[in-house]
């Protein structure tokens, strides 16, 4: 890819939470890698280390958010670099305090849905005070630059909708040799129709409602892909009946076996971003039957290339999974093209490259406010 003249090279020090694998931290990395052919250099750096197994590779600031040791890294790390870039939460004001500290530029990249978590206690100053200080505010979807530009009273110029994204040549199409060989390696019964739920086992995820949707109906089993505070309830929850159609395999370090083993991508969430597990599944070829909340929705065209369901209804939710199977050729093919074309990590960093160009030009001029 030949970079464009105005396009100046710059030092970017991308702030993550932790060196967990998940989507704002995985996303962080594949997007130094991608800013790479726009002549931009990346550092990443996780505020602390998870000591999971399966954890990123990646530097690690200190031991927690309010490690004095790890902000005097950040701080450190952010003198070398011309930007930084914080991604999700709990890089809000840690990267925002080493960005001021080290007086460089500050962008965020909020990864949730504004509308869900910005009522909580404290959340016009917690969230607010850093995000007005911000020189960028890069939101996954329309509605939720907006909702952000409300909230907490920013200028419209600061915030810019830039897409969650997946790598098109890592995540390919399935083929009948992938599914077989990802089917054997979860032990998957052949005369089951499999749902997949990849994430995070928490409240917001309502993994609970897929496996009520599994326990009534013998037809259906779920493969679980992801550990978190709620693994002990669902799996109470499942029962004797069902437990061989229910299979956690915890956290994994290459998710694709499981778009490649299952039938349908199931997200039965109370809040969403943009989640890149739905743009992962797409390429995949993949059906994804989900809530419409969040960004969902711009993700997913109802009936074209996937199905949008409210999941606590069980009877609908079921009507929407069997039609996502019957379908599952054609929605496939079609959510592959609208995400081959929308939610490509190339396209993605173009418009981050962008970002970046601006929030430099408007920092050199004297003003933190990046152009339009």
């Amino acid at each position: 890819m030949a970079l464009p003249d105005s396009v100046p090279v710059a030092d970017a020090l991308m702030i993550i939470s932790s060196d967990h694998r998940r989507g704002a931290e995985t996303f962080a990395v594949a997007l130094g890698e991608a800013l790479e052919e726009w002549g931009h250099r990346s550092t990443v750096v996780a505020i602390r280390g998870d000591h999971r197994r399966d954890r990123l590779d990646v530097a690690i600031a200190g031991r927690s958010r309010w490690d004095p040791i790890g902000m005097a890294r950040l701080v450190a790390l952010a003198r070398r670099n011309e930007v930084v870039v914080g991604h999700g939460s709990s890089a809000l004001l840690g990267g925002c305090a080493a960005a001021s500290l080290a007086r460089r530029p500050f962008i965020y990249r909020n990864i949730g849905d504004p509308a869900a978590w910005g009522d909580n206690a404290g959340a016009s100053v917690r969230i607010g005070a850093p995000l007005r200080r911000a020189a960028g505010v890069a939101a996954l979807y329309d509605s939720g630059a907006a909702e952000l530009r409300r909230r907490y009273r920013l200028d419209v110029t600061r915030v810019r909708t830039i897409p969650n994204a997946a790598s098109t040549e890592r995540f390919r199409l399935t083929t009948p040799e992938s599914r077989r060989l990802a089917r054997e390696r979860f032990g998957l019964d052949e005369n089951v129709t499999w749902l997949g739920c990849v994430g995070a086992l928490s409240s917001e995820k309502r993994v609970e409602l897929a496996i009520d949707l599994v326990v009534r109906d013998p037809g259906l089993g779920l493969l679980l892909a992801g550990d978190g505070p709620a693994r002990s309830e669902l799996e109470e929850r499942v029962g004797v009946g069902a437990a061989a159609r229910v299979i956690f395999v915890g956290s994994v370090d290459d998710v694709l076996p499981v778009y490649d083993a299952v039938d349908v991508l199931y997200l039965p969430s109370r809040t969403e971003g943009l989640p890149a597990v739905a743009i992962e599944a797409g390429l995949c070829g993949l059906p994804v039957v989900a809530s419409p909340v969040g960004g969902l929705p711009e993700i997913i065209d109802d009936g074209i290339t996937g199905r949008l369901v409210d999941p606590t209804d069980l009877d609908a939710a079921a009507t929407a999974v069997a039609d996502a199977v019957r379908r599952r050729a054609d929605l496939g093919a079609a959510a592959r093209r609208r995400v081959e074309k929308s939610y490509s990590m190339d396209a993605v960093a173009g418009s981050w490259s962008a970002l970046i160009e601006d929030v430099l030009t408007g920092f050199a001029g004297g003003s933190p406010t990046p152009g339009t």
